[in-house]
């Protein structure tokens, strides 16, 4: 799996949610002079239920193979059924009209492949107030 890197500008740090595939929820901590990002703890875990479970694996794959679908389906809805491209299409109800029909009931991720990816988490400069 690639992972993307942590960027850092002077206004924020940005954190590809794939360093917390296990997250429901993150928080944020301020300690000293130091901001941690961690999973909550006090949260349902996603993995506590089968259907999410599913669906962050389908996410993973389509993260996997990102710089590849954006080569061929710009612009496109891509369908991931059990860890492959299973259908695309550049209309989103079409698309998923077939995948209702195709696997009824079960996990299917759609998602659009945008120039820049989604699912990054932004966090802007940590300040405390006194």
């Amino acid at each position: 799996m690639i992972v993307k890197p942590i960027r850092v500008t002077p206004q924020e740090v940005i954190i590809p949610l794939t360093y917390f595939p296990n997250a429901a929820a993150l928080e944020l901590i301020i300690v000293e002079d130091t901001a941690v990002v961690r999973a909550r703890t006090d949260g349902p875990q996603l993995h506590q239920n089968k259907r999410q479970a599913e669906m962050l694996e389908q996410t993973a794959v389509f993260e996997e193979q990102y710089s590849e679908l954006v080569k061929e389906y710009s612009g496109q809805y891509v369908a991931f059924h059990q860890g492959k491209l299973v259908d695309h299409d550049s209309n989103h109800r079409e698309l998923s009209r077939r995948v209702r029909a195709t696997f009824p009931d079960e996990i299917v991720l759609i998602r659009q492949v945008t120039e820049r990816p989604e699912g990054l988490l932004r966090l802007g400069s940590p300040r405390l107030n006194h």
